[in-house]
């Protein structure tokens, strides 16, 4: 049922660009298990409202802003549907998981619209999406770190950092796992994934422990480490010139602790 605290015409512009929602519910229940809240209502909120949509359980809260005539503002709804099962059931531990949030939910929202609305469009939310992670990698280059899907955020304030990167990557990440191993198999995963942690709050390490224990053998098929982020090992840095050691040296976490660090002096 959508509600609306906005103008009154917009109660009816909202039934009508929501109108495919609840065959969104049956495509996520299809794809991912049975709906586990009961109810899935929308009310959309007056344009001060700072988010395009905001997920809650039973209740999705939307700004009018997303109404575009179109029905394409469904999109939204897909993904705060979608947080139903990637946010809502499984939760991210820290805000350092931030990605087990976003990026899954990223994975489900187009998977979602790919059975309601078109192969195409789900590969067209792909290309933006794209897009804005490039942009938010090149917003970090002087400090890699907070492009990686687990950074480090100790004295950090998270709105400093908020990107598109736990969306984007964490997405990206998830695809390449379904490509190397078949989408019919990642299904399979997804709800065995979905069905072992639902009402929990895991991290980064649990998701991949449960990754390769499920997935044999995926940690050499897509190079985990580098998806992840990790320090480099001794062949990775073997020819490094002193640019490239400058470049590594400066965008180590400021909060690394001397015995994450092994400095090696070469003496001629």
């Amino acid at each position: 049922m959508v509600y609306a605290e906005a103008e009154g015409e917009v109660l009816g512009a909202a039934a009508k660009e929501f109108a495919g929602v609840e065959e969104m519910v049956r495509a996520g229940e299809g794809l991912f298990r049975p709906y586990e809240w009961g109810r899935f209502d929308l009310l959309v909120l007056p344009p001060s409202f700072p988010y395009g949509g905001m997920e809650n359980p039973l209740m999705v809260f939307l700004t009018p802003t997303v109404i575009r005539g179109d029905g394409s503002g469904a999109q939204v709804v897909a993904h705060e549907l979608a947080h139903s099962w990637t946010g809502n059931l499984i939760t991210n531990k820290t805000n350092e998981d931030f990605w087990l949030n976003e990026g899954f939910t990223m994975y489900a929202e187009r998977r979602i619209i790919e059975v309601v609305q078109g192969e195409e469009r789900a590969a067209l939310n792909v290309g933006i999406g794209w897009k804005g992670l490039n942009a938010d990698v090149e917003r970090f280059k002087d400090n890699m770190e907070f492009t990686k899907l687990k950074n480090k955020q100790e004295v950090v304030d998270p709105d400093d950092i908020y990107s598109h990167i736990p969306y984007e990557k964490g997405f990206q990440f998830l695809w390449r796992i379904e490509r190397q191993i078949g989408r019919a198999k990642f299904d399979e995963f997804l709800k065995k994934y979905i069905a072992t942690f639902k009402f929990q709050s895991i991290d980064t390490e649990m998701f991949i422990e449960f990754l390769k224990e499920n997935v044999p053998g995926i940690e050499k098929d897509i190079d985990l480490e580098q998806w992840l982020g990790r320090m480099p090992t001794e062949d990775d840095v073997a020819y490094w010139s002193g640019q490239e050691w400058e470049l590594y040296l400066e965008n180590l976490p400021k909060t690394a602790e001397a015995s994450q660090v092994l400095l090696v002096f070469l003496i001629d």
